[in-house]
């Protein structure tokens, strides 16, 4: 039976070698672009796999209420920083400044590279791999600076990076505590070396000031971590009504806090926008 099955089929695409041609390339176009749609889905589902509790983080952000209009935005406060630390539910809160470039020079050699200022506990949260150095001293002095592989290279060459200098701005000097390996491609933060949030309070009154400031003062970004167990339902409520504390901010009063879960870019719009429209032109392409 199937062998008649086979010989008919052999023969229909003998007798329409025009019809079963574009049938055939249709088919394998389809199958061809399925699967390029599969792998790059499971390649932005890759991203920041290697955070061990990455489930559990969170970026917090404020819905703004904008004469009707809700409006969306990522900084947020230091002293918003300070009451979600308080929160039974939350684990970890790290701060870090929009990332950057500021100027790196070792003697003639001047780079202006994209980095971050943010705070200790990031890199025993986030497991980059050390080239050299440790994420509990790396970012405990102030006056450190933490380099990426290749950002270490331009600056110093083939000699080793750790315990050297490095002037920032044309302003401080900061040692060298650790070398990173180079970003993952399938990491969402990219940066080519972190300065401790402890260094801007040093430098830069203004910073220190906001730590008891007000909820306004929306200059930051914040991550929070959430304990084992704990769901974004749990903590919710908690956090949504903080800024309307301060009653005689209007900009704190039309505040609410939200958190939405890491990391927020092209993973999260192909899971909440793209992946119904992924999913159905593959089925298209296959028929």
């Amino acid at each position: 039976m199937l062998k008649n099955y086979i010989k008919i089929a052999w023969r229909n695409i003998i007798n329409n070698k025009v019809y079963s041609s574009l049938n055939i390339l249709g088919l394998a176009a389809g199958m061809a672009v399925a699967l390029l749609i599969a792998l790059w889905v499971n390649y932005q589902y890759s991203f920041d796999k290697f955070v061990p509790n990455y489930k559990q983080l969170y970026v917090v952000r404020r819905n703004f209420n904008s004469n009707g209009d809700t409006l969306n935005f990522i900084t947020t406060s230091l002293k918003l920083a300070g009451v979600l630390r308080t929160i039974p539910e939350i684990e970890d809160v790290i701060v870090c400044d929009g990332s950057g470039p500021h100027g790196l020079k070792v003697g003639d050699k001047k780079l202006f590279p994209v980095g971050l200022q943010i705070t200790s506990n990031f890199l025993k949260l986030f497991r980059y791999p050390f080239v050299s150095g440790n994420a509990d001293a790396a970012l405990k002095d102030p006056y450190s600076i933490v380099l990426t592989e290749s950002t270490a290279r331009a600056l110093f060459g083939t000699v080793d990076a750790i315990n050297k200098t490095v002037r920032v701005d044309n302003r401080d000097n900061l040692k060298v505590t650790a070398v990173l390996k180079d970003m993952a491609a399938n990491s969402s933060m990219k940066f080519d070396y972190l300065i401790p949030f402890s260094y801007m309070e040093q430098t830069q009154p203004w910073v220190k000031r906001l730590r008891t400031g007000s909820f306004a003062d929306n200059v930051f970004v914040i991550c929070a971590v959430l304990k084992p167990g704990i769901s974004y339902a749990q903590v919710a409520p908690k956090i949504k009504n903080i800024e309307k504390s301060e009653t005689g901010n209007s900009n704190a009063m039309n505040s609410e806090v939200i958190i939405s879960p890491w990391p927020t870019g092209i993973c999260t719009i192909i899971k909440t926008a793209m992946l119904p429209w992924v999913l159905s032109n593959m089925y298209a392409f296959l028929l």
